[in-house]
């Protein structure tokens, strides 16, 4: 992975997996860094009214893959920078990575399938995460999406952490201005 530095006006996007603490990491490190905070899926479920699981289910996921695409180029071409938390499967989408580059950095919250399957299980509603299947189903996730993954600026480990603990990491890099 390539050095990158967190400059003063870049956002911050949170990436990985359902479960790995995208949303309940992000508010953390936004209080810390003192920058405002924004859950993409939040965003989509105010916007459209109905949940991420109604949105799946009636429109299909080709259509709310491209809602969550708008929300983020949204959130990016607005002045204030803020901690995003983009939806797990967002990172995966063709040219999502490569979008204002010079106005982002993505850090990917690494967790073990089994991890963010205990995790993601406790608030349920996942559509891509059948009952009963929820483990095959993250580790089938994990394989389709690690390259792209892969293609965050920097990583953190979030697997025996808290979201505390999360949240120093990621906000340390950050003011540390230094790479990970």
């Amino acid at each position: 992975m390539t050095p990158v530095r967190l400059e003063a006006q870049q956002h911050i996007l949170l990436i990985g997996l359902p479960g790995s603490g995208k949303s309940t990491v992000g508010p953390l490190v936004a209080n810390l860094l003192k920058m405002p905070f924004i859950d993409v899926d939040r965003e989509i479920e105010r916007v459209a009214g109905v949940s991420i699981e109604t949105l799946f289910r009636e429109r299909g996921e080709a259509y709310f893959r491209n809602l969550e695409s708008e929300a983020v180029v949204a959130q990016l071409d607005r002045p204030t920078p803020a901690v995003v938390a983009t939806g797990g499967g967002w990172a995966a989408q063709a040219r999502n990575l490569s979008q204002r580059l010079e106005r982002r950095v993505c850090v990917y919250l690494e967790t073990s399938p089994p991890v963010a399957t205990a995790r993601a299980s406790q608030d349920g509603g996942r559509p891509l995460l059948p009952r009963g299947q929820e483990l095959l189903a993250m580790e089938q996730l994990l394989r389709n999406r690690e390259r792209y993954y892969a293609g965050a600026d920097l990583r953190v480990t979030t697997d025996g952490l808290s979201a505390r603990e999360v949240a120093r990491r990621v906000a340390e890099l950050a003011r540390m201005n230094s790479p990970l």
